[in-house]
């Protein structure tokens, strides 16, 4: 995904979020949430992500999936441009057609509690990653994946991980 980054000059957050999306739209559980006790399956989900601001504060921007990757990159750059002109704080509420995603480029980890909210939907699934480290002459970079038990179990992000590893390399 580096060399990705580099040859074809795409940002490496936004192809980053490409990927998260692609691989969460391969694994059919990823698509579930509960809607009205009952599950719901989307054909398409796309995510919503924090954007930094240069003051240091942060808001949220919502991409519209494009299985074209380029086309979600240069559409990505139009949002996050618009998004850093408007510097809202308007989170999204109530569309479960989301994947909750944070790209934290400052630090590695090897495990992340992501924030809830009594408002938000449990069903949603919050996808984080952070920074690329190196290690034995390779890159890894660390994915922290939050699903609801009761619609996604350790096969499907079992399968999610797998999906990640083919398309980031």
């Amino acid at each position: 995904m580096l060399n990705e980054s580099r040859t074809q000059n795409f940002p490496l957050g936004l192809l980053s979020l490409y990927y998260i999306t692609v691989a969460a739209n391969q694994v059919d559980a990823f698509r579930l949430r509960l809607e009205n006790l009952k599950p719901v399956q989307y054909d398409e989900i796309y995510p919503g992500c924090t954007i930094l601001y240069d003051d240091e504060t942060f808001g949220f921007a919502y991409f519209k999936y494009f299985q074209d990757k380029a086309l979600f990159i240069s559409e990505g750059k139009k949002v996050i441009e618009q998004q850093k002109k408007n510097k809202t704080f308007v989170p999204k509420a109530s569309d479960n057609g989301l994947i909750h995603c944070s790209i934290i480029p400052w630090i590695s980890f090897t495990s992340f509690s992501h924030a809830t909210s009594k408002h938000g939907d449990p069903s949603i699934p919050k996808i984080v990653i952070g920074k690329i480290y190196k290690k034995d002459d390779e890159s890894w970079m660390p994915i922290s994946v939050e699903v609801h038990h009761a619609l996604v179990d350790g096969l499907q992000v079992g399968k999610y991980f797998e999906v990640m590893e083919v398309l980031c390399r």
